[in-house]
């Protein structure tokens, strides 16, 4: 339980890094804020957690920053500190990094 007591948001809590992720902070303890772009798959990773390790869920896009913005609204009125910020959202990428624009 090396993290009890810390608050966690994980971007990108939906895919399967982010669950994994997820789990892992769970599992040392930390409470969780689980952020995606779709509520169907943060939904799918709290389905799979302890309901004491989950803090709440959060729909947005951090490439829209008035979505950024509303999301870490919610997360300081529902009475919300953050220790740790992970931002694992992203896009699949397939091409070799040297050969992408």
């Amino acid at each position: 339980m090396r993290l009890a007591n810390l608050t966690v948001l994980i971007t990108g809590a939906g895919g399967q890094l982010g669950s994994g992720f997820a789990r892992a902070f769970c599992d040392e303890g930390a409470k969780l804020w689980l952020a995606d772009t779709s509520a169907k798959a943060v939904a799918e990773t709290a389905k799979k957690l302890p309901a004491d390790c989950v803090l709440g869920s959060l729909v947005f896009d951090v490439t829209k920053p008035e979505e950024v913005a509303a999301a870490f609204g919610q997360v300081r009125e529902q009475g919300g500190r953050l220790d740790v910020l992970l931002n694992n959202a992203g896009i699949g990428a397939f091409t070799p990094f040297w050969e992408r624009d």
